[in-house]
């Protein structure tokens, strides 16, 4: 990634550490529109490839999910239930750009493997995970470990936007 890391020390008068660590940032400024002459938003339309794991436990919302993000030129990777996903992520340490986690599934919910996997120790800056739920209930998603949360039906532009907020 380009960083370094070094150590100076010296007898009697102690240690010192220190890192650099390259890093641009990637903002737009605030109150600019993504909107065309159109009214077209074309919020992450630069973002692509992404490699995304898909936690749901429904087939036809797998399949809907999965099709948007191919449609969005993404890599999805599907997994029918939390339990899965815990041992998907954990498998294949940084292969995933971002989680979809259905908040409710069985043998382990949204929720409990979202408390695993942060407690496997992918932050929430390192590993995304944006729940998805049909529920109306709302939950402190932070507190949970997720970064946000995308409702059902999932339509293609809230995914697109749901992406932009972690990617660009």
């Amino acid at each position: 990634m380009g960083g370094t890391i070094d150590v100076d020390s010296e007898v009697g008068k102690g240690t010192t550490f220190w890192f650099e660590i390259p890093f641009v940032p990637h903002c737009k400024p605030s109150g600019c529109s993504t909107l065309d002459k159109n009214g077209v938003d074309h919020e992450g339309d630069d973002i692509e490839g992404l490699r995304i794991l898909v936690a749901e436990d429904n087939k036809v919302n797998q399949k809907v999910v999965v099709n948007m993000l191919k449609r969005l030129k993404h890599v999805p990777t599907v997994v029918e239930n939390g339990d899965l996903a815990v041992k998907e992520i954990v498998s294949k340490r940084n292969d995933y750009d971002l989680v979809l986690m259905d908040v409710q599934m069985p043998v382990l919910d949204g929720i409990d493997a979202t408390k695993e996997i942060r407690c496997q120790g992918y932050l929430e800056c390192d590993l995304p995970i944006v729940g998805l739920t049909a529920s109306i209930q709302t939950f402190d998603w932070n507190q949970i470990g997720m970064n946000d949360c995308i409702k059902k039906p999932v339509r293609i532009l809230d995914l697109k936007r749901g992406l932009a907020k972690h990617f660009i």
